[in-house]
Order: C-alpha cells, then sequence, then structure tokens
C-alpha cells in the first residue's frame, strides 16, 4: 500500500499475453476481487489504474518485467459469499510467484 487509497501491483512475468495490461492501457476503469472462502464473504473494490512501465526493482518483486501498476481506490463493498458456493484449495498456480 502506498497510501490508504492506493496499491502497488507488481507485474510478474505471467503467460506474455498482457491481457490485463492491455484492458488497462485501453480503460483505466479496474475492479478487484478479494474472495474469503473461510468466512464466506468477499471484498470488492473499485477504482482506476494506472501501468508504470521500466520501473526500478531491486527487490525484484516483478521477477525481471520492470512492470507495477497502481489501483487507485474509489469505492468498495463487503458482501456474503452464499453457502451454496463452496471452495476446496488445491495448489497455487505454478505462473505465480510461491509464497514463503
Amino acid at each position: 500500500m502506498l497510501d490508504r487509497a492506493t496499491l502497488r501491483i507488481p507485474d510478474y512475468p505471467g503467460n506474455s499475453m498482457f491481457n490485463t495490461l492491455g484492458n488497462l492501457a485501453l480503460n483505466r476503469n479496474a475492479g478487484l476481487a478479494f474472495p474469503d472462502f473461510r468466512g464466506h464473504r468477499v471484498l470488492q473494490l473499485t477504482g482506476t489504474a494506472d501501468i508504470l512501465w521500466d520501473q526500478a526493482d531491486p527487490a525484484n518483486e516483478t521477477a525481471g518485467t520492470g512492470r507495477f501498476w497502481h489501483f487507485h481506490l474509489n469505492s468498495w463493498l463487503g458482501t456474503p459469499i452464499p453457502d451454496a458456493i463452496t471452495s476446496e484449495f488445491l495448489d497455487y498456480s505454478p505462473f505465480s510467484p510461491q509464497p514463503e
């Protein structure tokens, strides 16, 4: 978090399709959803995003891409997840940075 309303998100190597960054380059409006399946709720954020290209990354958060994006929060909403929706953790994506 850069401040109370701005997230700095690293853009790490994925499938090299640039779908999300391409969408944000054309339309800055963005939404993020953070499901909490154990707590049966979801946090929904809406706002705008800016892409930062060729940034210094001394902590290697981007795994070498040097790209980040800033999410500027406009509003948030917390809602329950219906009990009929269930989940089971299987594994982390091999394309995502592994948690420590």
